[in-house]
């Protein structure tokens, strides 16, 4: 099971649950690294991943195929909403979502196989480390400086936060970043 990609979850999540409470009303409308999106809307794409989590809608064969696009739409359609409606959702939600994902790990559901659309089909308990991986790479590369607009810092990262997302998700099929642009990695290189 993922246990290590639960607890990783767990620990970002609650890192990012640090941050937002420093982040001004002016600095949730700062263009993110995520191309395309505000700060505002990287936590609206979370708050969507765990409000579907939690209450799956009904299949819409309209939607479409290609999940960044897919996940553009979702945000598209909280851009309307204020601050605190999206971070409420994001608060009210989540918290549900982790324990989905802790109850997955456990028999007889966790090598039920989960149809991720736009990525494909997995056992249920690696949905840990998706979200692990998700909410790491936004807080750490979409969000936070250097590379995103918040100056806000955190801990460095220990390896039990970065290894378990890492050693089963494709950094290529969920980071959200130009797709000219290469791959963010999970250790900083060096360059001297």
């Amino acid at each position: 099971m993922t246990r290590a990609g639960l607890a990783a979850a767990r620990s970002s999540t609650a890192q990012l649950a640090e941050i937002v409470p420093q982040v001004d009303d002016g600095q949730w409308e700062l263009p993110s690294a995520c191309a395309g999106w505000r700060v505002i809307d990287v936590v609206a794409h979370l708050a969507a991943l765990a409000s579907e989590a939690v209450d799956p809608p009904p299949p819409d064969p309209t939607l479409p195929k290609n999940r960044e696009r897919y996940h553009d739409l979702r945000v598209d359609q909280r851009r309307g909403l204020g601050h605190a409606e999206v971070l409420d959702e994001w608060r009210h939600s989540t918290p549900r979502q982790l324990d989905l994902l802790a109850a997955a790990q456990e028999p007889p559901g966790a090598d039920e196989p989960v149809e991720v659309p736009g990525l494909g089909t997995y056992p249920r308990h690696l949905l840990a480390n998706t979200m692990a991986f998700n909410v790491f790479c936004h807080l750490r590369n979409d969000l936070l400086a250097p590379d995103g607009p918040l100056t806000l810092s955190l801990p460095e990262p220990a390896d039990d936060q970065v290894a378990p997302p890492s050693t089963s998700c494709s950094p290529a099929s969920l980071r959200c970043r130009d797709p000219n642009s290469p791959p963010p990695s999970a250790a900083p290189s060096s360059s001297t």
